[in-house]
């Protein structure tokens, strides 16, 4: 009936927002596009009402303070408003004023750097586990060892050449690493060795010489090293090409514990406020206590600025972080190197529109509120004020300082989890180990020549 409602509210962007009439508290206010806006223009249009709106009449959202609350809650608590716009539903408020349905159930989130991928100076040893390479190592020796044994035997039997173990633990080796040598030994039992293993590698080994067949124990014995050859070297193979193209990434920070648990990150929030602080005061959790005692207050940029250098984590509410980094942190491409945890924290059971105690007009707010909400439109608005406040802001950043937030931190824009190429990166072991060789080989060749020198005088 074209009534005229006195409505109060605070700014927390892309929910509320506003522009102050004047500085005084408590002073009206010019709704600027944002959620609740929009949802007031709709109901205040299907339902005939005019309305008023200000700030708290203090500037804050709503604590207790023996029986009288401040802020918003203290408005309606005292009929000094009829209803408010954003408000976080705890059990304590909801005992001094109505509140119409839940329309929006934000939550709190820990946000932090995309941690970087792993180092791949020991890719040449993560194929396998520590307990298989020992493993391969001593059957590497055991089958060595018994080519040296029936070498030895066949030697008394033939009166062939034989061969030395430091021999045939090499020559073993060279099975092994799919490079037998091409002047095989002349004792029946390695030459066996040798050809076995290239035939059970390419299907042939229908070919192999009569010969090799005429002794069951070494036929046997040659099977069984070139199998176990083949399996080993295709398994390391396999295994390696996938630790070199797909990168490993250290578990990132999804929750409280794994920020009491890490020595090297710290953290910290905007200063809180109504909810926040309720939610960690009230709270009978050692890990969240923890966490609330070593939380460092400042500002935003003070903390994404740290976040973007690594090793620091912010808290804050992840509708609001939505809009900070698709129109701060997000390169052209959809890119952005920040990360949102996993686990989300509801400091209150919702965010909800405030009412003065017996209002009669509660049930028509909840019921517009609940049918704009069935229609998709509170999803569907919230994204469209993101996106073109995000489009604004970023294009007023590159007018005056000409590039990004991002951009000035050093990043691409490129998400690191594309399609992989390898590079020096990935095979600096295998550089590790030819330069540690050379070393080491000319130090023996140093020392040689010096035992030579004094043994020659």
């Amino acid at each position: 009936m074209g009534h005229t409602f006195t409505v109060v509210g605070l700014s927390f962007f892309p929910i509320m927002d506003y522009i102050p009439d004047s500085n005084r508290p408590g002073t009206t206010i010019t709704l600027t596009d944002c959620l609740d806006k929009r949802i007031l223009v709709a109901i205040s249009s299907a339902l005939n009402f005019k309305y008023i709106t200000r700030e708290s009449s203090d500037g804050e959202w709503g604590l207790d303070q023996d029986g009288n609350w401040t802020g918003i809650v203290g408005d309606l608590q005292h009929n000094r408003a009829d209803f408010s716009l954003l408000l976080g539903l705890v059990y304590s408020r909801a005992q001094v004023m109505d509140f119409s349905s839940i329309y929006i159930n934000d939550r709190w989130v820990i946000i932090s750097l995309k941690l970087q991928p792993l180092t791949q100076y020991l890719s040449l040893v993560k194929p396998f586990t520590g307990v298989l390479w020992i493993a391969v190592f001593i059957s590497v020796v055991v089958m060595g060892f018994t080519l040296w044994l029936f070498a030895r035997i066949w030697t008394l039997i033939s009166g062939d050449r034989g061969i030395s173990i430091t021999t045939s633990l090499l020559y073993t080796c060279e099975i092994l690493l799919a490079s037998p040598d091409l002047i095989l030994p002349v004792n029946f039992t390695t030459r066996v060795m040798g050809y076995i293993q290239p035939w059970l590698e390419e299907g042939l080994y229908s070919l192999m010489p009569s010969s090799a067949s005429d002794d069951i124990v070494l036929q046997m014995m040659a099977v069984c090293l070139g199998i176990f050859s083949v399996i080993v070297t295709s398994a390391y193979k396999s295994s390696l090409i996938a630790h070199l193209t797909v990168r490993v990434y250290p578990p990132p920070i999804n929750n409280f514990q794994d920020l009491v648990n890490s020595e090297r990150v710290t953290w910290g929030s905007e200063p809180l406020y109504g909810t926040e602080v309720l939610f960690f005061n009230s709270s009978l959790d050692p890990v969240t206590r923890e966490f609330y005692s070593k939380l460092e207050f400042d500002n935003l940029d003070y903390h994404m600025g740290k976040v973007m250098k690594g090793h620091h984590a912010f808290f804050s509410s992840k509708t609001y972080m939505r809009h900070v980094i698709a129109s701060q942190y997000t390169s052209s491409l959809g890119y952005t190197p920040l990360h949102f945890s996993q686990t989300q924290y509801p400091t209150s059971a919702g965010s909800v529109w405030g009412v003065r105690r017996g209002a009669i007009f509660t049930e028509a707010l909840t019921r517009m509120r609940t049918r704009l909400s069935e229609m998709g439109l509170f999803d569907y608005w919230m994204n469209d004020v993101i996106s073109t406040k995000a489009r604004q802001i970023r294009k007023d950043i590159k007018e005056k300082e000409g590039h990004l937030k991002l951009d000035a931190a050093g990043f691409s824009g490129e998400d690191s989890r594309t399609e992989e190429v390898l590079s020096l990166n990935h095979l600096q072991g295998c550089f590790y180990i030819l330069f540690i060789g050379y070393v080491v080989a000319l130090l023996i060749l140093t020392l040689e020549n010096c035992i030579g020198y004094l043994n020659k005088n």
